[in-house]
């Protein structure tokens, strides 16, 4: 690595586990729940905690702070909803926020998503994820399907649907 001079691999996503750990060090006096699908924590416990939790899997409570991490990992994965389904579990654990508590979330200010919160508003974001959609063809404007089948038959269909293109105001 040009940056570190090391040599070996690194692993850059670590994992909740290993994130809880490493806050427990960070903060010793402080109890570190870990929640995640292979061990969820269902409910908070009393007084103070640190939760680090995989997305949907924080424990049921109220929490003064909400710090979501991997931003940038989350928006970028592979997906046609990879951006819904992030801000989706956002705001399942957003909902969970006392009216003055804090959240950060690990994404640039001029971010859409990040503006979206900062201003309590996320029309002008969904509107542009909603012309993105369109223009690609995607749905709600285009409907999609997946078609299995022989090669034959799959011929056969594609035929059947460039004919009807031909007659009709489809498009593939």
């Amino acid at each position: 690595c040009s940056f570190c001079s090391r040599s070996a691999p690194r692993t850059i996503r670590i994992g909740v586990e290993k994130v809880a750990e490493s806050y427990g060090r960070s903060f010793p006096k402080t109890r570190v729940i870990s929640s995640s699908s292979t061990s969820p924590v269902v409910n908070l416990p009393p007084g103070r905690n640190l939760v680090v939790a995989t997305p949907n899997m924080q424990p049921r409570g109220s929490y003064a702070a909400i710090v979501l991490l991997d931003a940038e990992y989350l928006l970028s994965r592979v997906g046609l909803r990879s951006d819904e389904l992030t801000l989706f579990h956002w705001m399942n654990s957003i909902a969970h926020l006392d009216n003055d508590g804090d959240l950060y979330i690990s994404l640039p200010n001029s971010h859409p998503i990040s503006q979206g919160f900062l201003r309590g508003n996320f029309g002008s974001y969904l509107i542009q994820k909603l012309h993105e959609r369109e223009s690609a063809k995607l749905p709600p404007y285009f409907r999609v399907a997946i078609a299995k089948g022989t090669i034959g038959s799959l011929t056969d269909l594609r035929d059947y649907l460039l004919s009807e293109i031909n007659q009709n105001d489809f498009a593939i």
